[in-house]
C-alpha cells in the first residue's frame, strides 16, 4: 500500500470515530509514515516520535514485570484529550488523539479492527544499514 493509501485510511478512521482529532501511523523508531489529512505535518512528526518513546517505555515496563512483548495499548488521559497507541504490524505503531470524553472502548476496538485487517500493509520493513565505501 502506498503512503497516500495509508493517509486515506488514517483519514477514514478519524472520520469514523466521534470526537477523534487525529490519527497517525509511525515506524517503531518514530518516523511518520502516514497521518490523516487534517494533521499538521510538524505536529504529526512530533507525536510520531513521542509514540515511539511511549511504546519503548511500555515494553521496558513489561520486561521488568516478566510480560515480555505483550503490549496491548498505551493510553494517556488528559483533561481535554486522550491518546491511544497500539502496535500496528511489524515495526509500526498506530495512534489516535481524541476528545477526553470520547469512548475509549470504541477507539480501541476501531484501532484493533484496522490492525487485524491490514497489519501486513501497516507494518514497516526494517531498514538496511547504509553501506559506506572506503
Amino acid at each position: 500500500m502506498s503512503t497516500s493509501d495509508l493517509a486515506w485510511l488514517m483519514t477514514q478512521l478519524r472520520n469514523d470515530l466521534p470526537g477523534c482529532h487525529n490519527v497517525l501511523l509511525t515506524s517503531s523508531d518514530g518516523l511518520l509514515r502516514a497521518s490523516d489529512e487534517h494533521f499538521e505535518r510538524g505536529k504529526a512528526e512530533t507525536l510520531a516520535a513521542l509514540c515511539s518513546s511511549l511504546v519503548s517505555s511500555s515494553l521496558a515496563f513489561g520486561r521488568l514485570y516478566d510480560e515480555g512483548r505483550s503490549l496491548r495499548t498505551v493510553v494517556i488521559d488528559l483533561k481535554r484529550h486522550q491518546l491511544a497507541v497500539v502496535h500496528a504490524g511489524a515495526g509500526s505503531i498506530l495512534a489516535v488523539v481524541a476528545d477526553a470524553d470520547a469512548d475509549p472502548a470504541m477507539i480501541g476496538t476501531a484501532m484493533m479492527q484496522m490492525v487485524e485487517k491490514l497489519a501486513e500493509h501497516l507494518g514497516t520493513a526494517a531498514r538496511a544499514p547504509e553501506r559506506t565505501s572506503s
